[in-house]
């Protein structure tokens, strides 16, 4: 009788195991529960060369932030190749809740090591260095050069942007956090988590 209902019991354990783990894709493992809210209509706004040229070309790089410019909140866009832009926000930015990164600072781009390019959305501060809870706040922002690789100038860990943010330089476990975004064909970023 034990034997009948072991049998029985151990194809059904291992059939339940096979649905749970082909239900784990990854993806859940691949962005951060940390939450971010940018959303960018480059058809409502003035035209940011910064931002285009990260928009329109892949393994090119852009930070974006919140700044006061003239009393009036502004994106600012620096694309790492020179190229900075200060754009005022309109009326539907100001009423929607902007939370840009863990500390007011992302990097977005199209990543080049892959066909079709993807987009991502990285928090620009450093996952080693950054300390979310910490009193007072200190930032920790990641410097990006020319060629995709961001640089905590702290602890000089590297982090590659075209491949997901993995750790190329340096000792420790994490890479950069990344956000839900898609950057729509009518133009719109949005970074959503």
């Amino acid at each position: 009788m034990v034997n009948n209902i072991a049998k029985r019991i151990v194809p059904l354990c291992v059939l339940l195991l096979l649905i749970i783990g082909v239900g784990c894709s990854g993806d859940e493992f691949k962005y951060t529960t940390k939450h971010a809210n940018f959303v960018f209509d480059t058809r409502l706004h003035g035209h940011s060369v910064a931002l285009a040229t990260a928009l329109g070309n892949v393994g090119v790089f852009c930070s974006v932030s919140e700044t006061l410019s003239g009393g009036q909140r502004s994106f600012r866009f620096d694309n790492h190749q020179g190229l900075v832009d200060v754009v005022p926000f309109n009326a539907i930015d100001a009423r929607q809740t902007q939370i840009i990164g863990q500390n007011n600072l992302l990097i977005i781009g199209y990543g080049n090591l892959d066909t079709p390019a993807p987009f991502f959305a990285y928090d620009g501060e450093c996952p080693h260095c950054f300390d979310n809870n910490a009193i007072p706040l200190k930032s920790y922002p990641l410097s990006v050069n020319s060629t995709g690789i961001a640089q905590c100038k702290t602890c000089k860990r590297a982090f590659n942007l075209n491949t997901g943010g993995n750790m190329i330089q340096g000792e420790g476990r994490y890479r950069l956090v990344v956000y839900r975004a898609s950057n729509t064909p009518k133009e719109v970023v949005i970074v959503k988590n």
